[in-house]
């Protein structure tokens, strides 16, 4: 008699909250670098590569930022700090810079506060873009923004190759530009010339397609209060992390973000004490444009302004009060729609949602399922972001204390129910990650290891490295647990790379205490597809939109097999999946899974094994 294949088509992600046999039938029991961008398929995900020059000497980075401007050629700046172990630099990139593919990062400002983490806020207006930038211990500091390449030079003048005339960059009518870190002087405009340069640029003579960048001013406003963590809400800058003022958040005059000369009138500067919750403010998130969420790690405040026609009307109201119940730092925040998500110091991943009538907040956790997993992990340092094209929030960490930098990222799937409600696949993957940067669908990473930024998801390797891809099942017992069961087949369908290999085991007994038996299916077995998937049409991947895992999925080939086991018995068994790497694969392997079936059976139980308490 045939034996009925159990069929698993919903693959999901890590819980370890539960027991292994007690999971619920989706899930897995251990997990790596698995990506869950289409439900219920599972697929390895994709690496990083590096983006701009490579720095070799040791350091790290400290943040990343998008500046996003008004106007100008570029109006999306990524910007960057990096750290050498002396001083910190901030830096942009250059698309442009002749000497890599893609371009290079160029100074900014150079020599800043060692380990001096960096907060930014864009503060544009009609006709002007401004960016205000501090690290808490270096000048409160703006930046116009204005950038461009160079065309040519001469003993005093640099011609700019860009479409737009210098004025129209928004560069200022006198002062001074950055070019490959040396700083040039001018004193005119001239449609795209810079005039009157000195030094004399010919004794650098840049390359065509060097960024020029307008000089910062980090002396004019030395004078005001140096915090890190910085946003923009109702108007004004709102500053905080200010040393020995850890508490208090200061605010700037309306449309002005560089005066905080305090006063009384509805749009003069002031500031605000939060001493609830003890400890400093963590992080600032911005709701409406006008309410503020204050955090601190053991603590969730939501401030406003209101105003009557002479005089400002603070806004109090404490959310939470209790401990890790706030964001672990100015990086561990990220936000989705109406929520806002962050990571707290112990726990790691919580949200801030708006409920659906009111403005009312409620507190949801999102990392409970994986509490044991994550009990000894590092979060304060913890970089968060929600990157859309995949609908997942990374939370980059140290697997423990004694790490001094990010070494893990934990991965979760976002998907909302027929309800409304969250709902999470999670993944634990690989990575050194000190912070991130999402450009529409593009997402970067500042190294927490060395001094480099990368470029993720456009290929499959980690930097040419092999990856490890793994995903195991839950224990299954089924209805009669005390009876062994057995099974020799297990159906299995998917998608594979060319060159790429997969690894199926079957791990028998309580916690894999058992034997193990094993398949290699290979990419070029008679079973699998020789064509790719873009070769088949449409219909082989159905009318559902596959997102962001379109491109990869199309790149290779359909595969469906029962594959033919040894019939081993036991109480218990899981099944594996993972990368299998030898000498006729490449680092650059992918798989996807859409179904698993086995085909347990229930043995009779030996009358043997019985335990008679009569005797």
């Amino acid at each position: 008699m045939s034996k009925t294949f159990q069929n698993l088509t919903d693959l999901g992600g890590l819980r370890t909250n539960l027991p292994e046999d007690k999971i619920p039938d989706r899930n897995a029991s251990d997990i790596a670098n698995i990506d869950f961008s289409i439900k219920g398929m599972i697929q390895t995900k994709k690496g990083k590569e590096l983006y701009g020059q490579e720095i070799t000497a040791p350091g790290k980075c400290l943040r990343g930022f998008l500046y996003k401007k008004n106007f100008g050629e570029l109006k999306r700046v990524l910007l960057r700090v990096r750290d050498d172990g002396t001083n910190s630099h901030l830096e942009w990139f250059n698309p442009s810079h002749p000497d890599t593919p893609e371009g290079q990062w160029e100074t900014l400002v150079a020599n800043l506060t060692k380990d001096a983490v960096m907060g930014f806020a864009a503060f544009n207006q009609t006709g002007v873009n401004q960016l205000i930038f501090c690290n808490a211990e270096d000048n409160f500091s703006e930046w116009n923004g204005a950038v461009g390449k160079v065309a040519s030079v001469t003993s005093n003048t640099i011609t700019h190759g860009g479409e737009n005339d210098l004025a129209d960059e928004g560069f200022t009518a006198t002062g001074s530009v950055l070019i490959d870190g040396t700083e040039y002087a001018y004193t005119g405009l001239s449609g795209k010339t810079f005039t009157g340069v000195t030094p004399n640029p010919t004794s650098q003579n840049p390359s065509a397609g060097v960024g020029i960048a307008q000089k910062p001013d980090t002396t004019t406003h030395s004078a005001l209060d140096k915090g890190n963590i910085l946003v923009v809400a109702a108007a004004r800058l709102w500053l905080a992390g200010k040393k020995n003022n850890e508490s208090s958040l200061f605010y700037s005059e309306v449309g002005n973000a560089t005066n905080f000369t305090a006063g009384t009138n509805p749009d003069d500067p002031g500031f605000e004490d939060f001493p609830d919750g003890g400890g400093p403010i963590t992080l600032i998130d911005v709701k409406d444009n006008k309410k503020l969420i204050i955090h601190k790690e053991d603590g969730i405040m939501q401030f406003q302004l209101d105003y009557t026609a002479t005089a400002k009307i603070p806004q109090l109201s404490v959310l939470t009060l209790a401990d890790d119940s706030g964001a672990a730092n100015q990086k561990a925040g990220a936000g989705l729609n109406q929520a806002s998500f962050f990571t707290t110091r112990v726990e790691g991943l919580k949200s801030l949602a708006r409920a659906v009538e009111g403005s009312d907040l409620n507190l949801d956790s999102i990392s409970d399922t994986i509490l044991p997993t994550i009990a000894d992990y590092d979060f304060s340092d913890a970089a968060t972001v929600y990157f859309a094209p995949k609908r997942v929030i990374y939370v980059a960490c140290k697997t423990d204390s004694g790490q001094s930098y990010n070494n893990k990222i934990i991965a979760f799937y976002i998907q909302r129910g027929a309800d409304g409600e969250f709902g999470v696949d999670i993944s634990i993957d690989d990575g050194f990650v000190a912070d991130w940067v999402v450009d529409r669908n593009t997402l970067y990473a500042m190294s927490s290891i060395d001094q480099n930024t990368y470029k993720w998801f456009d290929q499959y390797s980690d930097v040419g490295v092999a990856q490890n891809h793994k995903w195991v099942s839950k224990e299954f017992t089924f209805n009669e647990p005390a009876r062994q069961k057995e099974f020799n087949k297990l159906y299995i369908e998917g998608f594979i790379r060319t060159h790429t290999k997969i690894k199926v085991s079957i791990i028998y007994g309580i916690l894999g205490s058992g034997t193990s038996v094993s398949k290699i299916i290979s990419w070029d077995d008679d079973f699998v597809s020789k064509q790719k998937v873009s070769a088949l049409g449409t219909d082989v991947i159905g009318t559902v939109s596959l997102g962001a895992s379109s491109k990869d999925v199309k790149d290779s080939h359909v595969f469906s097999v029962p594959i033919h086991f040894n019939a081993n018995a036991d109480t218990r068994y899981k099944i594996k999946i993972e990368t299998y790497y030898d000498e006729e694969t490449t680092e650059e392997s992918y798989w996807a899974i859409s179904n698993l079936a086995p085909n347990p059976s229930i043995k009779g139980l030996s009358g043997n094994k019985i335990i008679n308490s009569n005797v």
